[in-house]
């Protein structure tokens, strides 16, 4: 099995990040494999809203290149997906939140979202 944590905390240090290690060292000892990224060391552009994705039904169909596409990849090769994010102003961080809400509706159509 294979969990994907996704951070999206913008301090290097943060107690969201905190909280994932945690998590993440209670997974891995139930055998479970871990891979993280930290969404603030990616490029990821904003949605330029051309609906592309919405036409794609076997894969990720964003047309921007950037490491959205990576990030896609491994959500869809993973059994358990996490989203993490601190709350500033009771929503997602900006630099998540413009892209993630997006992607899902492509995904969605590859994978069971719960």
């Amino acid at each position: 099995m294979k969990a994907y944590i996704i951070l999206g905390n913008t301090r290097v240090v943060s107690n969201t990040e905190a909280l994932s290690n945690v998590f993440a060292d209670a997974l891995t000892a139930k055998g479970i494999d871990v891979v993280k990224v930290s969404l603030r060391e990616k490029n990821i552009q904003s949605c330029v809203g051309c609906d592309k994705c919405h036409k794609v039904s076997d894969s990720f169909g964003c047309v921007i290149q950037d490491d959205m596409q990576e990030i896609a990849n491994e959500i869809l090769t993973s059994d358990l997906v996490v989203l993490t994010s601190p709350i500033y102003t009771l929503n997602l961080t900006h630099k998540k939140y413009h892209r993630i809400k997006n992607p899902t509706a492509s995904l969605a159509k590859t994978t069971k979202l719960v």
